[in-house]
């Protein structure tokens, strides 16, 4: 299989990436070799799936002297088209080993254009696969800036691989983190369309020790949630835990661990300065901790 690469513009715009494809995301760091596995277990038989490494290309190259000359920015530009190359032809052989025949291709765009184009191709899908940026890498701001307006603003649920998290095959258990709101109802209906019919799924409202009205409201919710699962045809069951006072995340992944979930489904809750990776607690959290996918909508 040969790398391709080509502007972002292009992708979105002469069919390479068609309306209700999954797109999965790289960032150019291990996690990849994960995003692709994820992405082609999530993918039902015989449905398209695309792969994408995003080149950021810069439009003035700096030197100690000034700006540097076209044709240094020329250089820069070639260099990072061939390293972007070098690193897809291993991705291809992650795909080999898979078995797995899918493309594998680079979407370029200069700095400032990036985010945006990203954006509007991530609106064409029915599913974005990505990793949670890797808070160690010198690079991160710029790829979290990219990754929470993806899971922000693009409008489409989002299969997110926390670090050390791996799905190896079609998910068979989901646990719903569920409460009356509309991310988490929102997130609930998107995993009915888009997780394999045989998955059964868990809800769960994790409550405070307030006893509050809203803790009351999202138990008495529940059944009514999990009723409408049933009627999608899946098998669902419900529960209703307490944190005892501590973190709803920290109730929420040990009753994963408990249920043996393959994949935590849940609403996403952000700030809106996305270059900054800036999200509620809760998310945050299981962003940064979970050692289960995440499949998130907002």
């Amino acid at each position: 299989m040969q790398s391709a690469s080509i502007s972002l513009s292009s992708w979105a715009g002469n069919g390479t990436f068609p309306f209700g494809s999954t797109l999965a995301v790289l960032s150019g760091f291990p996690s990849d070799s994960s995003v692709l596995e994820a992405a082609a277990a999530i993918v039902h038989a015989g449905l398209p799936w695309r792969a994408i490494l995003p080149v950021s290309l810069p439009a003035r190259a700096k030197c100690r002297w000034g700006e540097s000359p076209e044709h240094a920015l020329a250089v820069d530009h070639a260099v990072r088209r061939e390293d972007a190359a070098v690193y897809l032809a291993m991705m291809h052989r992650t795909l080999a080993r898979m078995g797995v025949n899918q493309p594998c291709e680079v979407g370029e765009a200069l700095e400032r254009e990036l985010a945006p184009m990203l954006l509007a191709m991530a609106r064409r899908a029915n599913l974005l696969v990505m990793a949670t940026p890797d808070e160690r890498k010198a690079d991160m701001p710029a790829g979290a800036h990219w990754f929470a307006r993806l899971l922000m603003q693009s409008g489409r649920p989002v299969l997110v691989l926390p670090p050390g998290a791996r799905l190896h095959a079609a998910p068979s258990r989901a646990l719903v983190c569920y409460r009356a709101t509309p991310q988490a109802t929102r997130a609930l209906q998107e995993a009915i369309h888009t997780l394999p019919t045989v998955c059964s799924v868990h809800l769960v409202s994790v409550l405070g020790s307030s006893g509050s009205r809203a803790d009351a409201s999202n138990a008495a919710s529940l059944a009514a949630a999990a009723a409408h699962v049933q009627r999608h045809g899946r098998h669902a069951t419900f529960e209703i835990v307490d944190s005892q006072g501590g973190p709803p995340e920290d109730a929420m992944l040990q009753k994963a661990r408990e249920v043996t979930s393959d994949v935590i489904v849940m609403g996403a809750y952000g700030h809106a300065r996305y270059a900054e990776l800036v999200f509620g607690g809760t998310t945050q959290a299981l962003l940064r901790r979970s050692g289960t996918a995440l499949f998130m909508a907002h």
